[in-house]
């Protein structure tokens, strides 16, 4: 089935996989006119990758931004938050705290993770609900 021009592709992947088909799109092109591809998933089958383009096409997004930090998207988020009012010192120490989730990629950070830095955090039970408040605080900004 071929797809409107400027719409992305999907294609099958070599080898055997658990997802042999990849959606993805076109954001650019070289100074020598060749277009600049992004990848938006793998899928299981070809109608979920023929899903992708679609969903992105009707509300487009920056391919780039899963690929961010949990350092980086708590200064994204510090940013928005903060914009007048300095940082608070009880937010400050709780990023601090959370350092084993910091070269995380934060599309890849699940509950176990956090879980596990809380679980061995010698600190007190208010500094560990300011670690928990930080990291609910950025995802709901990451879900925006």
């Amino acid at each position: 089935m071929k797809l409107p021009n400027g719409y992305g592709s999907v294609i099958k992947l070599s080898r055997h996989r658990r997802k042999p088909y990849a959606a993805r799109v076109t954001v650019g092109r070289t100074d020598d006119g060749r277009q600049i591809k992004k990848y938006l998933g793998t899928f299981q089958t070809r109608q979920e990758a023929l899903n992708a383009p679609a969903n992105y096409n009707q509300s487009p997004f920056d391919v780039d931004l899963r690929k961010l930090t949990f350092a980086e998207v708590y200064d994204l988020w510090c940013r928005s938050k903060f914009k007048v009012n300095p940082i608070k010192s009880v937010y400050v120490a709780a990023y601090k705290n959370l350092a084993d989730l910091h070269d995380l990629t934060f599309a890849g950070i699940r509950k176990r993770h956090i879980q596990a830095v809380i679980d061995v955090c010698p600190l007190s039970v208010p500094a560990m609900n300011h670690m928990k408040s930080v990291c609910s605080q950025m995802f709901k900004y990451a879900i925006d």
